[in-house]
């Protein structure tokens, strides 16, 4: 329904006789809140539809309202994150960065780009194996994106920051040598993969 609902604001003019009144809109804002702290504590299914939110309410679309309860339902249900023995050393850890976008998607035409930062066993390269899910997000894109390459390429540089974020942060935890104004050669010992669905970005 959230998708559908999404689908039908891309390009729909709210008439001002039904757009959310300010204590609707404060209210709004005040559950989003908890919805994103819960999506950076772990709840990465809570980020797309607090993102989409957001998007409605900032247009004074209602249908910012249905969505929201949707987004609260969902967080009340129990959700158990595992957290993988990845089956290798410390030192063999790969971090993968996993990323997609949608051009053109959200309310008002905009488009959004979602991530997904992983620590894996290095079999992931050659086949299925064990991955531990450390951040995802899924927000606008704030730039101007004026084609679906454009979008993806977008995505991609912005999830290659946050996956080498993650890299600096595992090494300084575990490696004692770490070393913060020579960060990058410290990390360049743990490879991190970028991956995308996105033919055409690969070959940029």
């Amino acid at each position: 329904m959230v998708i559908q609902l999404l689908a039908d604001a891309i390009h729909k003019a709210v008439d001002p006789n039904d757009a959310l009144t300010g204590g609707e809109r404060k209210v709004i804002g005040s559950v989003v809140g908890r919805l994103n702290w819960a999506a950076r504590q772990g709840r990465y299914d809570l980020a797309f539809v607090a993102s989409s939110i957001q998007q409605l309410a900032g247009r004074g679309d209602p249908a910012a309202l249905r969505v929201l309860n949707q987004g609260v339902r969902r967080a009340r249900e129990d959700v158990v994150l595992p957290i993988r023995n990845l089956g290798c050393d410390l030192a063999d850890v790969v971090v993968v960065s996993v990323s997609d976008a949608a051009y053109g998607a959200m309310p008002g035409g905009h488009s959004q780009a979602g991530l997904l930062i992983l620590l894996a066993s290095p079999d992931i390269l050659k086949g299925e194996a064990p991955v531990c899910a450390i951040e995802g997000t899924s927000s606008k894109i704030q730039r101007v994106v004026r084609c679906s390459m454009s979008a993806e390429v977008s995505a991609l540089a912005t999830c290659f920051e946050h996956g080498d974020f993650v890299r600096a942060v595992f090494c300084e935890l575990i490696d004692h040598r770490f070393d913060l104004k020579r960060w990058k050669l410290s990390v360049s010992r743990w490879p991190h993969y970028l991956v995308t669905d996105n033919r055409r970005g690969t070959t940029i």
